[in-house]
Order: structure tokens, then sequence, then C-alpha cells
């Protein structure tokens, strides 16, 4: 499916506004952020709380490294953390490795994955009219060679649905490297922006070397659709 450029970026602008002037208010599901890391070995990584408004400044004890970029990390509607992620391994608002997400982002065709060193590569978004799951699109990749040069490339947008109301609160991977679609994909850019009905969630990313992007569609039911617009 073709559509103008143009129309497409005025959709997701129009999106964004919706999105900012009617709902983000009633949501705090950014309140947390962990700063990203191109290594970390420490035993604490920094981020920022707007619990109370104003950033305060707080630390993680995550049960894992931070190799690469692919931070991710996700609130509740009240603020309260619930996970974050080295796009490696997830750790639940406890330090503790999330329950059932062990090899979530490996691919089974790789015997090795370098997912973690993607820009933007882990994106979790609230799961439309199921509370407190939420549902993580992530890439994940091999090395390759291009141009006669090594480099790390994104080939499948993955992804895997987290329900915090299991284990008591502390949480579950209940679905796990769904395949949202294949392609040669840029290791950054991926966003997400809500849909004009107030309830559901378009992610959008860039094919590599072109003016392609697909954009999928997250409903109560699942990932719905997957359209692709030059």
């Amino acid at each position: 499916m073709n559509i103008n450029f143009h129309v497409f970026r005025k959709a997701i602008l129009f999106s964004l506004f919706i999105y900012f002037s009617s709902s983000i208010q009633a949501q705090k599901h950014d309140n947390t952020w962990i700063f990203g890391y191109y290594y970390s070995i420490t035993s604490q990584v920094v981020g920022l709380d707007f619990y109370f408004g104003a950033p305060n400044s707080v630390g993680f004890n995550p049960p894992f490294t931070f190799v690469g970029t692919s931070d991710a990390c996700m609130s509740n509607t009240n603020g309260d953390l619930q996970f974050y992620s080295n796009g490696d391994q997830i750790a639940n608002w406890n330090n503790q490795i999330l329950s059932n997400s062990a090899g979530f982002n490996v691919d089974p065709i790789s015997p090795t994955s370098y997912y973690n060193t993607f820009w933007q590569g882990a994106l979790p978004i609230p799961y439309p009219d199921h509370p407190d799951q939420y549902m993580l699109f992530h890439l994940c990749g091999i090395y390759m060679t291009i141009d006669s040069t090594w480099r790390v490339q994104p080939l499948k947008l993955y992804y895997s649905v987290i329900d915090m109301n299991a284990n008591n609160g502390e949480g579950d991977m209940i679905l796990k490297q769904q395949i949202a679609f294949t392609d040669t994909l840029l290791p950054c850019t991926m966003q997400a922006t809500r849909h004009a009905n107030g309830r559901d969630w378009w992610v959008v990313n860039h094919k590599a070397y072109s003016n392609k992007f697909y954009v999928s569609l997250l409903t109560p039911n699942g990932v719905v659709q997957n359209n692709s617009y030059d």
C-alpha cells in the first residue's frame, strides 16, 4: 500500500497532537527514565523519576550489565516503576529477572544476537484494554557484511507481552518473541504514538536504505495490522 509521505507524516503529527493534548495528563507510563549506556558494568545505573513533577535522580540495581543502547523502562498509570530492560534481559521493579523472559530477543536462526547495540531497539507500550499488561516491541538481528563492512543489522520486529499482575505483582512474560514482520530495518527510529481513538497505538519502523516505513497497529486484539508506506 503506497501513499504520499507528506500525508503519512501529517497523520503521525495529528496522532501526536491527540495524544499529548488528551491523554498524557492521565497517564504516567513514562514517569521513570533509565539512562542508556554503551557499556556499563557498575552495580548501579542512574535514571530520572518524575513522580513528584520535577525530575529526581534515582538509582537502579540491575541484575545484569548494560551493553549497548537498547534500554527501555515502563511505569504504570500511577507512575510506579514496573520493569526495565537493556535490550537483552528484563528486570522487574524489584530488580529481579522477569519470570519467563530469558532469551526473549534471541533469534533462533543465529547462535548469537547483537540486538542490544541498536539505538531504540526496545519499546514497551501499554496493552490497550489489558490492565497492567504491556506489549514490548523489540528489534532482533545479526552481524552481516554490507559493502565489505561488518555491521549489526536488525532483520525482524518482534513483540512480547508482559503481565505485571502475575507472580503477586512481580510480573511474568506471558507471550514471547512473536514476529510482527521481517525486513532489513534501521537500528534506530522505532517510535510509537497513540491512535486518534485514544486507545490503540501506532508503531513506526524505518526500512534500511530506503524511504519505506512500516506501521503496525496495536489494539486490544494484539498487533492486527502491518502496512508499509513509501
